[in-house]
């Protein structure tokens, strides 16, 4: 029976040793029908090769020994096929999920001392890291921004000081200069004090301080700002030189210009004349000159970063504003405090050293003999002369202390003095000295308006000669001008003040202040000779050109100054269409009220004032002819001699006159120089002209001696 069953069931018999399709080797894993990994045999129909991320690992079940393919726990990886164990992630990375089959590398600002692990540790809110797949706590170093003193990351001030990742103080204590960025320095134009490096403070200019490394100055300069040279030594040719013999110098000089001061009284006349002269206008250029220099002074104040050959030129023109450094004047007068108190009293000794002077003068008898002891009129004059002279760099030098700018530390120095800081005992006594140069000024000035106002009820008295600085370069119908010169000194100044952290507020300020000014030179053309009105014109639109370039040179003055600048746009902006659309509506107006303009009832703001009615103008005109006909006779020379001493602006507006009521009124004149202006304007009539032997024949008859006295009267005006 036992072989009947062997024979009936041959298969049964080796069954034992047939192969079974899920029998997998090592390396390989249990896979379903549709090829997945499956974790038993119940699942699977075969074995399949484990992918990347998986592990073949061991199986042993009723069946005997098996493999299955199981992915890698989170914290390890397989990056290979036919893999039997899953690699734990090194330090410096990590793996968060199941499957893995590479570790990635720790982001920056994080690090993973440990391995296999499924996810990176943060350095912290103010730490990073230098590379990706940090492994050490000590990897993490202070973001950029920052630096790391005492363990700590502190905040790096950005505007002063330039610190990438993983700066340290012991870094920035030996940097080297300020190229290489991979490491911490400070900038240029910024001090580091050595005891504390990051208190930084801003530099007067960027040449005092070279950056680098914490303490360094250029050319031994010295202070938290490189504001000064060390005692007995002054700077001059960029190095801190020794003062040696400067100090006699200074002597020297002051007393050459206290005897100048006093020897201008004998050099200025007590006249005052309408015409031109070639003194006055010699003078009066030479007042432009000294004018434009303190203007380019007051400009050199600017925080701006100068190109070299404009740079050079700004520091020459900042010396007829006092700052006389690179005289060696600190030589002379010691230290901040003393230089200030010496500039600004030199003001005051002079402004009461002139009147005493000439009182002095009148109880010498020899001077007082050979007429040379002082007038009080002049000696008002001369007094005046200087301060007008000097009142623009007078009001700078007033205002000095009040220019206080800020420094990262959240500190503030003092514009020309930087090594002084604002609120402390010294810049208090500077601002008592700055607010009696101020006083001065304020009281001079008051005084000139009051001049300027009473002059015309002066004419002719000898009160006018105490007042001749401010009227004798004028056009007498433009006498008060002097007053416009004066306070453009201090507006010019005053940006200084309100906006000292503002270079590019600074300069609009001043922009707009000299573009006034030349708008009234222009409409007033103040000056007595054609030739300063035009020099004066050109010099102050060159100086508003150079404003307008500057601010390409001003850094950045912060959201302050651009909500300024913004507010003025948009007021001048304003003003313009209102300006614009005023005269629209003029013009509208006078297309309904038609008598507006050239009638009886014209509108006075379309001609900028009243004009006279043609009848008083006829009047006038017959009164001057009555006045010539009847009083003059004989009188020729001495009317010539008058017009002679009139100015040429006035004389000018003479001739255009009677060339106008010659062209327009058919006039009949005899041949004269006035024939020659009549192409200078369009006429409506036509003028004639008498031959002149028919003029000489009709003077004969109406006024026999009349060609004596024309001879008489030409001598005298070529005279």
């Amino acid at each position: 029976m036992f072989k009947l069953v062997s024979l009936a069931f041959p298969g049964t018999r080796w069954s034992a040793w047939k192969p079974k399709l899920t029998s997998c080797y090592e390396g390989f894993g249990l896979v379903d029908a549709s090829g997945a990994f499956v974790p038993n045999r119940t699942l699977a129909v075969g074995c399949g090769l484990c992918q990347a991320g998986t592990a073949s690992e061991e199986l042993i079940d009723d069946e005997g020994r098996t493999f299955q393919c199981k992915q890698c726990p989170p914290g390890y990886s397989q990056s290979n096929t036919y893999s039997t164990q899953c690699e734990p992630c090194p330090k410096g990375t990590s793996a968060s999920s199941f499957g893995s089959t590479t570790c990635t590398p720790c982001d920056e600002g994080d690090y993973q001392p440990d391995t296999a692990q499924t996810s990176c540790i943060s350095c912290g809110a103010s730490r990073t890291t230098l590379l990706l797949g940090a492994s050490s706590l000590a990897d993490c170093v202070c973001q950029a921004g920052k630096i790391e003193q005492d363990s700590t990351c502190m905040d790096c001030n950005e505007e002063s000081m330039h610190c990438p990742k993983g700066s340290t103080i012991a870094k920035l204590e030996a940097a080297s200069g300020t190229t290489d960025l991979k490491g911490p320095y400070v900038k240029r134009g910024f001090f580091s004090n050595p005891e504390a490096p990051l208190d930084t403070y801003k530099c007067a200019a960027e040449l005092y301080c070279p950056g680098g490394s914490p303490g360094v100055c250029f050319g031994d300069r010295e202070g938290l700002t490189c504001g000064d040279c060390a005692d007995g030594h002054y700077w001059a040719s960029n190095k801190c030189e020794p003062c040696g013999a400067v100090p006699a110098a200074w002597a020297f000089s002051v007393t050459m210009v206290v005897v100048g001061v006093c020897g201008s009284y004998y050099m200025l006349t007590s006249s005052y004349t309408a015409k031109a002269s070639v003194m006055m206008s010699t003078t009066a250029a030479l007042g432009m000159l000294v004018a434009l220099f303190q203007n380019l002074g007051v400009l050199n104040t600017v925080a701006v970063q100068w190109p070299d050959g404009l740079r050079d030129i700004l520091n020459f023109a900042s010396i007829f504003t006092f700052n006389l450094d690179a005289l060696g004047f600190s030589c002379a007068a010691g230290g901040n405090v003393g230089r200030y108190v010496s500039t600004a009293s030199f003001f005051w000794i002079v402004f009461l050293a002139l009147p005493l002077v000439g009182l002095l003068t009148n109880f010498i008898p020899i001077l007082k003999r050979r007429k040379l002891a002082w007038e009080q009129n002049k000696t008002i004059s001369t007094t005046g002369q200087f301060l007008q002279v000097g009142f623009t760099t007078m009001c700078n030098v007033g205002l000095m202390p009040f220019m206080c700018y800020r420094h990262p530390t959240g500190q503030e120095s003092i514009l020309k003095y930087p090594n002084v800081f604002c609120g402390t005992d010294d810049h208090v006594i500077m601002r008592i000295f700055g607010a009696l140069v101020i006083f001065l000024a304020f009281s001079f000035f008051t005084a000139a308006c009051y001049a300027a106002y009473q002059a015309p009820k002066w004419s002719g008295k000898s009160r006018l000669a105490a007042i001749r600085f401010l009227i004798f370069r004028f056009r007498p119908n433009v006498w008060y001008f002097g007053l416009v010169l004066l306070a453009r000194g201090p507006l010019l100044s005053m940006p200084g003040v309100i906006a000292t952290n503002m270079p590019s507020l600074q300069l609009t300020l001043m922009h707009m202040i000299l573009l006034g000014s030349l708008c009234l030179q222009l409409w007033f053309l103040p000056w007595k000779s054609p030739i300063l009105n035009l020099v004066d014109g050109v010099s102050v639109s060159l100086l508003v050109m150079l404003l307008a370039g500057s601010l390409g040179y001003a850094d950045s003055s912060g959201e302050d100054a651009a909500r300024v600048l913004a507010t003025f746009g948009t007021v001048i902006s304003s003003l313009m269409v209102v300006i614009l659309g005023g005269m629209v509506m003029l013009g509208l107006t006078a297309l309904i009220y038609r008598s507006a303009l050239g009638s009886s009832k014209e509108l006075r703001i379309m001609n900028l004032g009243k004009v006279p009615e043609e009848k008083d103008v006829f009047q006038s005109l017959l009164d001057v002819a009555t006045f010539l006909k009847e009083d003059g006779q004989g009188k020729e020379a001495t009317f010539i001699k008058d017009l002679s001493n009139l100015s040429t602006y006035d004389i000018g507006t003479i001739t255009r006159a009677i060339n106008i009521l010659a062209d327009d009124l058919n006039m009949t004149l005899s041949h004269g120089s006035l024939r020659k202006s009549s192409s200078r304007r369009i006429a409506t009539g036509t003028r004639t002209f008498r031959s002149s032997s028919s003029y000489d024949a009709q003077e004969k008859e109406t006024n026999e001696p009349s060609e004596v006295t024309r001879e008489e009267v030409t001598q005298t005006a070529t005279v």
